[in-house]
């Protein structure tokens, strides 16, 4: 099973309920995830917006970290630095470019 580690950096009330008795396992079975707390070598890393305020780390293939901006660039923006370490960058941002690893997709919310 593909651990998951989920950090959004506040309350994250109701993310579990979306998994199958609120057991943070997928329906297939094949993942489980983790919200906001500390997990031995997770397989993949999501964020959610930029909630990391300090500098924190897990060990996890670079290509497997992934950002998930769910925020028009009005309310928050994001230096090219910080969006260099994600190897996947899910936004709803078109104002991000030249940056090769970004998807384009409508605001992800909970």
């Amino acid at each position: 099973m593909y651990k998951v580690k989920i950090t959004t950096g506040k309350i994250s009330d109701g993310l579990l309920a979306q998994t199958p008795g609120s057991k943070g396992i997928s329906k297939c079975g094949k993942y489980q995830f983790f919200i906001d707390e500390e997990v031995e070598d997770p397989d993949f890393w999501i964020v959610r917006n930029k909630y990391i305020k300090s500098k924190t780390s897990s060990f996890v293939a670079p290509q497997n970290v992934i950002l998930m901006i769910s925020e028009p660039v009005s309310i928050v923006s994001f230096p090219k630095a910080y969006l260099k370490q994600f190897g996947l960058i899910c936004s709803c941002q078109e104002e991000i470019r030249d940056i090769e690893n970004v998807v384009y997709t409508p605001a992800t919310l909970p």
